[in-house]
């Protein structure tokens, strides 16, 4: 969709009072620098049906939508994909059917449930489809003292043959404490963390403490902030629709290029503005307006009626620009 255009050289497209760069050859300037490529990933959704089951076409159509926009892969199962709302026997197809279908993606499986006895029976079906790496947000509801949630991780680390990347998340009061995070990084088969916090001051600690393990920024509106503060990539629901875009404010950091990536990260704000009232079935409803029909996400959430925002409309419309602009390049 996008092809694999090189230029050695930099213009400017005006669209909608805004500069858009030419970034053809961002990627292989990176390589020539001898960079390592910031790790994008999609926390992908699922689609669902009219019959509300999940849609196997749509999903297969969706993981190659994630491949032409240039992601580096795929977060299955979190909570952007309504995880915690399916079943065990949904969790376990959906698994397969990525593994199954998303070739050419790197895949993370989330398995993150209440109990740890389900979160490695579901380790185990990530392991046997092939995934690169397990992830899981600590269990829930109960209010498991830090002690019980690190004894979970550990657990779940002992017992995989991929890496297991931990899940810290305060704004849900799923979050780790600095130590708990240094305590659990230390274990060899805990490879990183999913750093889904705006204290970006604890990010930075955690990887200077850790360098050679893998953080990932978990807030869409912060991507370039957690770059700025030494996360090695990002995983985002938003990045489904726009993980192009993602990628291009990557690639400018990378190439020192602050200001035209800060550009980038306002429009990717602006549309993360525009579907944060409902952010998965906004995000829902954007990618299944580029072709890709994804339903609406199970109730109790709200659907509302995105059609007739027109702000949303407008700022979709930019990111398409912007899109052919570079697509044309």
């Amino acid at each position: 969709m996008f092809g694999n255009t090189i230029k050695n050289y930099c213009k400017a497209i005006i669209f909608f009072g805004i500069t858009i760069l030419d970034y053809g050859s961002t990627f292989v300037n990176i390589k020539e620098k001898k960079m390592h490529p910031k790790e994008i990933y999609s926390a992908l959704v699922t689609p669902y049906g009219e019959d509300g089951m999940v849609n196997e076409r749509a999903l297969i159509k969706l993981l190659e939508f994630q491949s032409e926009l240039g992601l580096s892969g795929v977060y299955v199962g979190g909570s952007s994909g309504e995880g915690p709302m399916q079943n065990s026997s949904e969790r376990e197809t959906i698994l397969q059917l990525v593994a199954k279908h998303g070739a050419g993606l790197k895949k993370i499986a989330h398995i993150g449930t209440i109990a740890t006895e389900e979160s490695l029976r579901l380790s185990k079906v990530s392991n046997d489809c092939g995934y690169d790496a397990i992830s899981a947000i600590s269990p829930f509801y109960y209010g498991f003292s830090e002690s019980e949630v690190m004894q979970h991780y550990f657990t779940l680390a002992q017992n995989t043959s991929v890496p297991l990347i931990v899940y810290n998340f305060p704004a849900r009061n799923l979050g780790l404490s600095f130590e708990a995070c240094c305590k659990l990084l230390e274990h060899k088969n805990i490879e990183g963390v999913k750093f889904t916090s705006s204290d970006l001051y604890t990010l930075d600690r955690i990887k200077r403490a850790f360098p050679e393990k893998i953080i990932y920024n978990g807030f869409d509106e912060m991507t370039l902030a957690g770059l700025s503060m030494g996360a090695d990539g990002c995983i985002g629901t938003t990045f489904n629709f726009m993980g192009d875009l993602i990628v291009a404010i990557a690639e400018l950091f990378q190439l020192g290029k602050m200001p035209e990536a800060l550009e980038l990260q306002g429009m990717a704000n602006e549309l993360i503005e525009a579907v944060y009232p409902s952010i998965i079935n906004g995000t829902k409803y954007v990618v299944s307006q580029m072709g890709v029909p994804c339903g609406e996400a199970r109730k109790p959430f709200q659907q509302l009626n995105w059609a007739d925002d027109a702000e949303l409309q407008n700022r979709i419309s930019r990111l398409l620009h912007w899109r052919q602009a570079r697509s044309a390049a």
